[in-house]
């Protein structure tokens, strides 16, 4: 080892360590260790920093238990010299207190049985504290990794392998939020300083330039696809996936999984707005065939949900589809499953919630400042929308108006004729009291009416309105010729990414929030199990 580490120090200043490449095998047991007072040297803090990174490059598969000791020896001495800084310990406390409520690590202690310097914190408010070492595997790797993030905040590149092997599923998503919140920060640093005020300042904080997760996880991959790059290594190499295909190729290179949490939607162009959006909370959107459907699904699944195990579900239709007194008869069938799961879109269709220009600024404006080319203004966006609405206004109108006559017609004769007791009573008298009837002069009365509530709510806001699918293919054209020729797919996925990261912010993201409130608001469904 001297050999390598004077040739180590040639190539690299190991005093100050920067764009620091760090491979974290999670899958790796944890070997039993102890820190004894035998251990306990009074060395200078640089000379003991410089062992620390040695140890960690030529014994690279024992880095969680070098900053486990580290950790626990660096305490011993704080304490014997409190004017030595010891934030990174203070500083991953905190951060593991803000990822899982449940862990809290807070001292050092002594053990009186083996004589070992142990670091104490407990997984759970109701447990007293015990060794960190004996933490379950995936809040050990979790709090250990923290430590070390927190310790060498000048990580360049950061690699994890296999983390879902030891984190359950809630604890790998919420380690994965962590990650991409300090990419977005500028580093671990910045991220606890927006979190909680903390400043880190025993080094400069330092972004970690590239994250490489290593996986089969399906939960962390569509987590990460609206993102970064999600890669498969197939036929000996690496190649991208992307959202459309996504499915297709985690069940080729044999990921699969089984969602329980469901949202119904009527057809496949709502799954290309939500699918991306509600992955990263873990719910799979399935296209029916149409609103039909998805009420016929709603009634199924309310018969058997008390049988339901571990499974929650929402359902969502254009209010176009169906009048006051349809919903009023969906709901009569279970009232309370109703509340809790139905969605009724209050805009023409779910293209329309991505009529938002803050939602548009926020996700092309960062991109133009960066290649130096003029930004979006609401006054520019104003004037594109308001051209591209009124070019859409006959066809948005045509496609009301049959909205409105669908209903009618249903209203007016599918109803009567599908009525088993009016059949019962006489199939004759209701074929009479339905096409007896002036069919043509009471859809023109419609009509008329349609037409001029149309016009009204037109002006009030035609956003709700208007054709949404063609409008936003014409505003993403739009758009790319105007922002340097940044292609429409690339603008759409980063408005995906906006309302991933600040829901609350747009309109799209409200209706994310309702979905998701709907979904976890059935657990007390899956309590009776």
């Amino acid at each position: 080892m001297p050999g390598s580490t004077e040739a180590l120090r040639q190539e690299w200043d190991i005093s100050d360590p920067q764009s620091i490449i760090v491979f974290l095998d999670a899958g790796k047991a944890f070997s039993d260790f102890g820190v004894s007072f035998e251990n306990v040297a009074l060395r200078s803090r640089a000379q003991k920093a410089k062992e620390f990174i040695l140890e960690c490059i030529f014994n690279p598969d024992e880095a969680l238990q070098s900053i486990y000791k580290k950790t626990v020896l660096d305490h011993v001495q704080y304490r014997l010299d409190p004017s030595r800084k010891y934030e990174y310990f203070k500083n991953a406390n905190e951060a593991v207190r803000i990822i899982s409520r449940n862990i809290e690590v807070k001292n050092i202690s002594a053990t009186k049985k083996d004589g070992q310097l142990v670091m104490l914190g407990r997984t759970s408010s109701e447990s007293a504290m015990f060794d960190v070492k004996d933490f379950s595997a995936g809040e050990r790797s979790l709090y250990l990794t923290l430590l070390f993030l927190f310790y060498l905040p000048n990580i360049g590149i950061l690699i994890i392998d296999e983390p879902e092997n030891h984190l359950h599923e809630s604890l790998l998503v919420s380690f994965y939020s962590f990650l991409r919140e300090v990419m977005g920060a500028g580093g671990v640093s910045n991220w606890l300083a927006s979190k909680q005020g903390v400043k880190h300042a025993e080094h400069r904080s330092s972004a970690i330039d590239q994250i490489f997760l290593i996986t089969h996880s399906k939960p962390l991959i569509y987590q990460n696809i609206s993102f970064g790059e999600c890669l498969v290594f197939s036929d000996g190499e690496l190649k991208p996936i992307y959202s459309s295909g996504i499915e297709r190729e985690l069940r080729f290179a044999g990921i699969t999984t089984v969602f329980s949490r469901v949202l119904f939607v009527e057809g496949k162009g709502d799954v290309e707005i939500l699918a991306d959006v509600l992955a990263a909370h873990r719910i799979e959107v399935v296209p029916l065939s149409s609103c039909k459907e998805v009420i016929d699904y709603f009634r199924k699944i309310a018969n058997i949900k008390g049988s339901l195990h571990a499974s929650s579900y929402c359902f969502a239709i254009d209010k176009d589809n169906r009048s006051a007194q349809d919903l009023a008869e969906i709901r009569s069938y279970d009232p309370e499953f109703y509340d809790d799961s139905f969605v009724v879109l209050e805009r023409h269709e779910m293209e329309n919630y991505l009529i938002d220009k803050k939602l548009i600024m926020d996700s092309i404006n960062p991109a133009l400042q960066a290649l130096g080319v003029k930004q979006h203004s609401v006054a520019s966006l104003n004037k594109l929308f308001s051209d591209q609405a009124e070019s859409l206004r006959g066809q948005s109108k045509a496609k009301y108006l049959a909205s409105v006559f669908k209903m009618k017609l249903k209203e007016m004769i599918l109803d009567p004729l599908t009525n088993v007791r009016s059949l019962q009573s006489s199939v004759s008298e209701t074929l009479e009291s339905v096409f007896d009837s002036d069919l043509a002069h009471h859809m023109q009365l419609e009509s008329l009416s349609a037409e001029s509530i149309f016009d009204e709510e037109w002006v009030k806001g035609w956003e709700a309105l208007v054709d949404g699918k063609a409008f936003i293919g014409k505003i993403l054209v739009q758009l790319s010729q105007s922002s340097g020729g940044i292609k429409t797919e690339i603008i759409r996925k980063k408005m995906v990414a906006q309302l991933i990261g600040s829901p609350a912010s747009y309109d799209a993201g409200v209706l994310v929030d309702t979905i998701v409130e709907k979904i976890q608001g059935q657990e007390h469904y899956i309590k009776r199990v």
